[in-house]
């Protein structure tokens, strides 16, 4: 392949590209084909060339094929990732040759080649097209072998599934990582871990052909995978899978019928604002229970005319529909009852507040609603009209406003579609105004590609000089633990951050997690799942 320094030289504005495919023969997995047919709606991309290399595919060791169908009894989960689909009719005009009967094409006006086939290649191939031979790798082996996906960090137990995009290399050196995504381990199911990563694979050529418009190439990832020719489970690690599997079964069955998980919120009074960055301490804090039939979660505290309101997610377990509710938190820890302030025939939470020319406006979480809606308050805390959409068809969550160098900066969780996650992508758009209706997409969305790290949990907010970002470790479950992360770079072009510190409610064996911080000058809130055993 060319090395990295000779496809800077190459890459430009361009918006075409003329690609080819390796496959195994007319028909190919699933979640091949979708990745196929979402490059190919790219506009001014077009398949020139098919490359037939035939290769047998083998079963599934039997544990994987059994635990398979237990899940699909035990979760209603359909596998049709895993199964084989013709490519006829996404081909064109496309030439095919059968490496197995003709001797290799000339692929120089090639851009780049899609290699979907487990095959090591032969180098002649490999440098030929502009840009490489491109592949998917999901955890640690280099090629998706589609139905062992997640298998090795299944039985490590992992928290995530690190997959990616690479350039396929010269025989005896590691391959690049051009880009990467880490995506959460459902713990009690192989086969919907392996359907979600999978599913999010499709979405890795768009995502980095988009990165390229910018004026340099995007650093490759120092993540590498080595060239595995790993086909095989091993009776050992079947055994472990199998062994994984019951326990995790088990815990669930546990969780499901014994656990009674309730979102609550904890505050603590500030004595001084050093200690939020330096000592990200919340184990002291006081907290506030709601009743058995509901939850609060997402706080964000305002104080005006001396007093601190806490605006939150409310939610009633027979609705199963979070709205938007306020109280007023009194000196000495007691509260108001809370008011509802906004409800809607789809899910709210994350009442986002900020102020703009003395008004107060709030960015509420409706990614149901595929939209970002601002709210205008016209008598505070309680009363809030619709103002206007800022950002429509999308599924964004969390959305979180920032400024900084005379522009806005709004952050939100977004997914790709309805079975993507919303957990695991941190997007970012720039604006002159607040209340713009004209936002631009920075152009390395997703800017983080990370269920550990990715998902907003409150304000942005600067100290010292330095900006920090409140995520969310959406890793081994929902709203596990907080990290704070120091942006270390924020323009319209760039963006980088790095974690300084994480918080996991370990203090109190009765916590699960917890996923929002937010603080003013006199009060500091979050929020913690307790689980109440029956």
């Amino acid at each position: 392949m060319p090395c990295l320094k000779k496809i800077k030289k190459m890459i430009t504005t361009t918006d075409k590209y003329n690609i080819a495919v390796i496959t195994r023969g007319h028909s190919i997995a699933s979640w091949q084909y979708a990745v196929l047919k979402n490059v190919l709606a790219i506009e001014g991309v077009s398949l020139s060339t098919l490359l037939l290399k035939h290769t047998s595919s083998k079963k599934p060791p039997l544990a994987v094929q059994f635990l398979h169908h237990i899940e699909r009894y035990l979760y209603h989960c359909q596998p049709h990732y895993f199964t084989d689909k013709a490519i006829d009719d996404l081909l064109g005009h496309a030439d095919v040759y059968d490496l197995a009967n003709t001797s290799l094409p000339d692929l120089g006006e090639i851009d780049f080649i899609i290699n979907f086939t487990e095959a090591l290649l032969a180098d002649d191939l490999l440098i030929q097209p502009k840009l490489g031979v491109w592949s998917i790798f999901i955890g640690d082996d280099e090629k998706v072998k589609s139905q062992l996906t997640a298998v090795n960090d299944f039985i490590s137990e992992n928290d995530v599934v690190t997959m990616g995009l690479q350039i396929e290399t010269l025989s005896g050196t590691p391959n690049i990582t051009l880009y990467q995504s880490n995506t959460s381990v459902d713990m009690a199911s192989l086969c919907r871990t392996a359907e979600q990563c999978l599913h999010k694979t499709s979405y890795f050529i768009p995502h980095y052909l988009n990165q390229l418009k910018v004026s340099e190439l995007p650093k490759p990832i120092s993540f590498a995978q080595e060239k595995l020719a790993k086909n095989e489970v091993s009776k050992r690690d079947s055994a472990c899978l199998v062994w994984q599997s019951i326990k995790r079964i088990t815990k669930k069955m546990d969780h499901k019928y014994r656990a009674k998980e309730q979102w609550a919120l904890i505050y603590g009074e500030n004595s001084a604002e050093n200690s939020l960055v330096a000592n990200f301490n919340i184990s002291s804090f006081k907290m506030l229970q709601p009743p058995e039939d509901r939850f609060w979660a997402d706080p964000f505290v305002v104080t005006q005319d001396n007093k601190n309101y806490i605006f939150f997610e409310e939610l009633l377990f027979e609705r199963d529909l979070g709205h938007l509710s306020c109280m007023e938190l009194y000196a000495d820890g007691s509260y108001s009852d809370p008011v509802k302030i906004l409800e809607k025939p789809h899910h709210l939470s994350y009442p986002f507040i900020f102020q703009h020319d003395n008004d107060f406006y709030m960015i509420p979480e409706s990614g149901d609603a595929q939209c970002v809606e601002l709210y205008k308050c016209t008598s505070f805390p309680y009363q809030w009209e619709f103002e206007k959409k800022l950002i429509t068809n999308i599924r964004a969550y969390d959305s979180t406003l920032f400024k900084h160098d005379g522009l806005w900066w709004l952050f939100a969780c977004v997914a790709d579609d309805e079975q993507c996650p919303s957990t695991e992508d941190l997007h970012l758009f720039y604006a002159d105004s607040p209340l713009s209706d004209d936002w631009q997409a920075h152009p390395l969305n997703p800017i983080i590609s990370d269920a550990a790290s990715a998902r907003p949990a409150g304000k942005i907010f600067s100290h010292n000089g330095k900006i920090y970002r409140p995520s969310q470790n959406c890793a081994a479950s929902y709203g596990a633990g907080l990290n704070l992360c120091e942006i270390t770079t924020l323009s319209t072009d760039h963006y980088s951050e790095e974690i300084i510190s994480q918080i996991f409610p370990d203090w109190d064996k009765r916590l699960k997690g917890l996923h929002t911080f937010n603080f003013n000058e006199n009060i500091t809130v979050c929020d913690v799942i307790i689980d109440n055993r029956k």
